[in-house]
């Protein structure tokens, strides 16, 4: 059994198929498609309308001409892709060589041994402090409110959140890095982890981690993360602006009793979530005991067209 998984710093010539071993892919991010692995023209905004070379040179990567040679055929020596979220799966499905499988992302579970509170008063973001993280839009909506952020993370705005968090202390506070321990504390403390992405995310596992805290979740419109709500059974979500993020958290505190979306968010995870359950349907696709056809329910995905030369 060979399992790719970020292959982008290692070349196409990784995915040589190899004889009596079988063959699997994960797809994090969106490697089999875009060269910036992220869908964002320019790096700035969703990619619509590709123009693949123009946009690596803009943004300081060497364009990968080898994408375009008659060589490259996706990921036709793999023989599954597995996507984290249905909305990967439709998103690399037409780029890839071989069939693509969706399984539900997994964490372990953070709440064994552990009692649940979310009494700490506080909205919680983790990630990195980048501006496709939505996480500026994020400090400036805390200025409209009354509970305050807490911040998990490092990155290139470190400098500019901790200046902004400096003037309005009592409603944003930077962590920084924290240990695992200590991001459990944080999960399980949080009214709510917010992500306020701009860039179409995938299957974040800082969301699968609040889950298995029992903490809700409030996600922007993009890409996988609305399935992470298993249809509101764990939270809202919004548009990623600074309006639609300081509404939803309004609209999440006028719930009242957060007790009920605790519990049903813990319940999300169990049954999707859980590495026994990864676990159990990864282990099908690796003897291919299931048909590797695209297991996807129907309909617009919504995602990019695939990328091109211009």
């Amino acid at each position: 059994m060979i399992h790719h998984h970020n292959v982008s710093l290692l070349g196409r010539d990784v995915f040589v198929r190899r004889a009596n071993a079988r063959s699997l892919y994960t797809a994090h991010d969106y490697w089999v498609r875009c060269p910036r692995s992220d869908l964002l023209k320019y790096g700035k905004y969703p990619c619509v309308t590709p123009t693949c070379v123009r946009c690596a040179l803009l943004t300081a990567r060497p364009p990968q001409m080898w994408r375009y040679s008659p060589g490259w055929h996706g990921l036709s020596e793999v023989d599954c892709a597995i996507a984290p979220s249905v909305y990967m799966a439709h998103a690399i499905e037409s780029s890839v060589g071989c069939p693509v499988v969706h399984i539900p992302n997994f964490a372990p579970d953070g709440r064994v041994s552990m009692p649940e509170d979310g009494l700490g008063g506080y909205f919680l973001f983790v990630g990195v402090l980048e501006s496709h993280k939505g996480v500026a839009e994020l400090v400036r909506a805390s200025t409209r409110r009354s509970a305050p952020i807490r911040i998990v993370g490092r990155g290139s705005l470190s400098g500019e959140l901790k200046h902004l968090a400096r003037r309005d202390r009592a409603r944003v506070q930077i962590e920084g890095w924290v240990s695992r321990d200590e991001l459990l504390r944080l999960y399980r403390g949080a009214k709510a982890l917010v992500i306020p992405s701009l860039w179409p995310e995938n299957a974040p596992l800082a969301a699968i981690e609040a889950l298995s805290c029992g903490t809700p979740l409030l996600v922007s419109r993009r890409g996988g993360l609305e399935e992470l709500l298993h249809g509101g059974a764990a939270g809202y979500s919004f548009e990623p602006a600074e309006d639609g993020i300081a509404d939803a958290m309004d609209r999440f505190e006028r719930r009242g009793d957060p007790a009920p979306l605790r519990a049903s968010a813990r319940q999300t995870y169990e049954r999707y979530h859980r590495p026994e359950a990864y676990l159990e349907k990864y282990l099908e696709v690796a003897k291919g005991d299931v048909p590797v056809t695209s297991a996807m329910p129907g309909g617009d995905s919504g995602s990019p067209p695939v990328g091109g030369l211009a």
